[in-house]
């Protein structure tokens, strides 16, 4: 029987320890056990803490893995991608040669999404602004 690793990032959070929790989330690949992350903490709240608890390497790769079925969960998903967006710094030496080409990916995707006639008022909205963020973070 496969181990639910919802149990262990739990203990994870339990123990504050959001960097070992969201890396070993994303090691599995698995999309669903990353939203599933996601919805357990604030991340808000984790991004305004200084220093920062996550990496800007573990930013980045979030970033990119939300952006994965991005037509899911869309208002919660945006929200968590611009308050990630918004703290990646893309001059960090870990990153920095992989930010370009992400947020060019993650950009391609949202410039997709905004023409679906399926967006609401508020989807767009929040889809134009964290265009906006990647753009003032690429330029």
């Amino acid at each position: 029987m496969p181990i639910d690793p919802t149990n262990e990032l739990s203990k994870l959070l339990g123990l504050h320890k959001y960097e070992e929790a969201f890396d070993a989330a994303l090691q599995r690949c698995d999309v669903s056990i990353i939203y599933w992350l996601c919805s357990q903490v604030d991340l808000r709240c984790i991004l305004s803490i200084d220093p920062l608890p996550l990496s800007q390497v573990v930013l980045l790769h979030l970033l990119r893995h939300l952006s994965y079925g991005i037509n899911n969960n869309i208002p919660q998903k945006f929200g968590w991608m611009t308050h990630i967006a918004n703290v990646i710094i893309p001059t960090d030496s870990m990153i920095a040669m992989h930010v370009r080409p992400i947020f060019n990916e993650v950009y391609a995707l949202l410039n997709h999404q905004q023409y679906l006639p399926t967006i609401t008022g508020f989807e767009l909205s929040s889809i134009r602004s964290l265009m906006h963020v990647i753009i003032s973070k690429i330029m």
